[in-house]
């Protein structure tokens, strides 16, 4: 009671190790104080090597109560009376002072005693020899027989051959000059051990000769050190445990390493060096390898970097989640008439990749092609249920900022995310729209609610949108997945060609690659489709060998009927109906807000109407007509600069206005001029001096829209 034993010292915290699925070492952490440690339970210790350490350590380990007089004093003499020491330690004092590791000196040798008496009076004898087992030294850093077995015969301990059983019986005695990979003398000493071993009818004399004929292996193996960047990011998640069993799959790893190692190198005369890759399996959320650079190694190009877990433009990967959530709300169907034409929002004004406008196109052409005009305008007409609202629904971290500072681009790829969750955020269509955490250790049993994002409907539409071959300007792409299972797949390309990315997924899995460069530096003119959906393919490619794929079944809340795909109905009524899907329960409907000034115009440009009058009947016109008129360019606040070594007559200022008034007239005042004639959507240049503008444009019916601007010279 005045001195009690310190338990903590007798269990000590344990190194790491991280498994595959097949259970394959993936890597190893030291433990916190920085040893070797891998604890074992009693019935994973051979009984050989039980046999052994008492044959040669503590042979009357059974009988004594934690010490041994005769052999202290045996030890005593010998010591008092040669050069050599000998120890008198039984196998209880020796765990005594593994615990308080201390100069050996008289008064530490009593106390070893007492704490020997101490843990022979609260533990059997069988757990004593467990816990030397797992404490002993065994050289270095090296603590417990389990580390010994992997570091010096990279063995586990049921597979020790009796030669390696008494190498490790040796070791304690000396652990520094013992240690394979340093001592000389280990056949002599082995041969000890395995005497006593016939001695004691633990082995016969035949095993013994097969024994002492075995080499001995003088060296230490290095710790394992594989998927460094899942390795690292699972330690730091389940930090703690001793062992972690994960889904992780060495060999697709190795693949998929290699597979960017080779895209990388192909693509570095266009300024390409560094890659990553996810590969989820849909149905468990298991991460099946994690490529976070395809060299770590590399430092000139920061390899160490973790690119799957960098925050970086998605580019145009996020639109099919416009267009499920346009799905669910009834803004669209497949073959819903859009509206690919200029679109201002007061200074942004957002261009499709190739700077082509497309008029009208199908939602599902829309979305195969990657229009940017569609997909901001959807998610402008979603309001609170826009891409926004389901970022921060999937609990993305990266996407903080308040709404507004993303703006209308956030459908086009202006919010910052990793690849890792959006691999993820894109298991979702394979999970009937629901989202659900990643998981890495297998023994983790806690329950996680399912995040449901669209329906499973809208998921199986956008899937089925994204799995056809429309594209005929991509179709060389489009034929290298021809002889793999059915995949839907979406790519994305950021600002100035830095990210470059595709994301691919059927029912069992969903794959996501990224190349450009960490250091943020631009690729020389490619996009997601010429750098990276073809190793996509090459992964499911891999994939389909040893896996079965199905694709998605229809889900029963849809329903294939004839509907009207008119951009917009005229008294005329429908001018084009096809078959479509629709969701059940879902109420279609066009929002007035699709019908905005510039589409208006084109509407009257190519011939679809002729003025506004045609649009009386339509339930719209008396909203539209009650709209001021847009002023597009110069939008308010905005700031001009022109060129002070240029004459002011060739640097004119680009005045833009759309009206919504049958007559397509608009009048522009600037300051206090007299007013200038131009037309609704015409384009109209002016010279103005540098200071401070008050711009006016107004329409027929007398409605005004104004821009205060400044001109600056430079």
């Amino acid at each position: 009671m005045l001195f009690p034993l310190d338990r903590n010292r007798l269990f000590k915290p344990p190194a790491q190790r991280i498994y595959d699925r097949e259970n394959r070492l993936i890597r190893m952490h030291l433990s916190p104080d920085g040893y070797w440690r891998f604890p074992v339970k009693r019935d994973e210790i051979p009984e050989i090597l039980k046999q052994a350490i008492l044959c040669f350590e503590d042979r009357y380990f059974y009988f004594h109560l934690g010490i041994n007089p005769i052999a202290l004093i045996r030890a005593a003499w010998h010591n008092l009376s040669t050069h050599r020491l000998m120890g008198g330690s039984t196998i209880t004092m020796q765990v005594a002072r593994m615990m308080n590791r201390k100069p050996r000196t008289l008064q530490n040798k009593l106390a070893e005693i007492f704490t020997a008496l101490q843990l022979e009076y609260h533990f059997k004898k069988s757990e004593i020899l467990d816990i030397y087992l797992n404490l002993a030294p065994y050289g270095g850093n090296i603590e417990g027989v389990a580390a010994a077995a992997h570091f010096y015969f990279n063995k586990p301990l049921h597979a020790l051959s009796i030669s390696e059983i008494a190498i490790l019986t040796i070791i304690p005695k000396n652990p520094n000059a013992n240690r394979p990979d340093r001592a000389n003398d280990l056949s002599s000493k082995r041969q000890r051990v395995i005497a006593a071993l016939i001695t004691s009818n633990v082995i016969k004399p035949d095993q013994a000769r097969r024994a002492l004929q075995e080499p001995i292996q003088g060296r230490r193996q290095h710790a394992t050190f594989r998927a460094p960047h899942f390795s690292r990011s699972v330690a730091q998640d389940r930090e703690g445990h001793a062992i972690i069993r994960t889904a992780f799959y060495l060999p697709l790893y190795e693949f998929t390493r290699q597979l960017l190692q080779t895209r990388v190198d192909q693509l570095r005369t266009y300024d390409v060096h560094n890659a990553a890759a996810v590969i989820i399996h849909n149905p468990s959320m298991t991460v099946r390898a994690y490529v976070g650079s395809q060299s770590f190694y590399d430092q000139q190009h920061g390899g160490q970097n973790d690119g799957a877990r960098m925050i970086r433009s998605p580019g145009s990967a996020l639109k099919p989640f416009v267009y499920a959530r346009a799905l669910d709300t009834g803004l669209i169907t497949p073959k819903q008439k859009l509206f690919d034409l200029p679109f201002y929002i007061k200074h942004y004004e957002p261009k499709n990749f190739n700077d082509r406008f497309f008029g009208i196109v199908p939602a599902d052409e829309a979305l195969q092609g990657s229009l940017n005009i569609p997909a901001i305008a959807l998610n402008l007409l979603l309001g609170d249920a826009s891409l926004y609202e389901l970022i921060q629904q999937a609990g993305i971290l990266s996407v903080h900022r308040p709404k507004a500072y993303y703006g209308a681009g956030i459908a086009v790829g202006n919010v910052e995310i990793s690849l890792l969750d959006l691999t993820r955020l894109y298991t979702a269509f394979a999970n009937n729209g629901s989202l659900r955490p990643l998981v890495y250790d297998l023994s983790d049993s806690s329950k996680h609610t399912a995040i449901p994002l669209f329906s499973a409907e809208a998921a199986f539409l956008v899937s089925e949108i994204l799995a056809d071959g429309f594209r005929k300007e991509m179709s060389a792409y489009w034929e290298s997945g021809a002889d793999i299972p059915k995949v839907a797949f979406k790519t994305g390309t950021s600002s100035k060609n830095r990210d470059l990315l595709t994301i691919g997924y059927n029912k069992e899995f969903t794959v996501g690659v990224w190349l450009g460069n960490f250091n943020g530096r631009p690729t020389e003119e490619l996009t997601g489709i010429d750098a990276t959906s073809d190793v996509v393919f090459d992964i499911f490619r891999y994939l389909s060998q040893n896996n079965q794929f199905a694709w998605f079944q229809q889900p029963r809340g849809l329903t294939q009927t004839e509907i009207c795909t008119d951009p917009i109905i005229l008294d005329g009524g429908c001018r084009t109906m096809e078959m479509d899907w629709i969701i059940d329960g879902v109420d279609r409907i066009r929002p007035c807000k699709l019908l905005r000034a510039e589409v208006l115009a084109h509407l009257m440009e190519s011939g679809l109407i002729n003025t506004m009058d045609d649009l009386k009947f339509h339930p719209c016109y008396e909203q539209l007509v009650a709209n001021a008129p847009k002023i597009v360019s110069p939008y308010d606040k905005e700031i001009l600069t022109l060129d002070r070594y240029r004459d002011d007559v060739f640097q004119k200022i680009q005045l833009k206005c759309f009206s919504f008034q049958p007559d397509p007239t608009v009048y522009w005042f600037i300051d206090r001029e007299k007013p200038l004639l131009s037309r609704s959507g015409d384009d109209l240049f002016v010279n103005l001096n540098p200071g401070n503008h008050q711009i006016a444009c107004m329409d027929s019916s007398a409605k005004i829209n104004r821009s205060q601007i400044l001109i600056t010279k430079e």
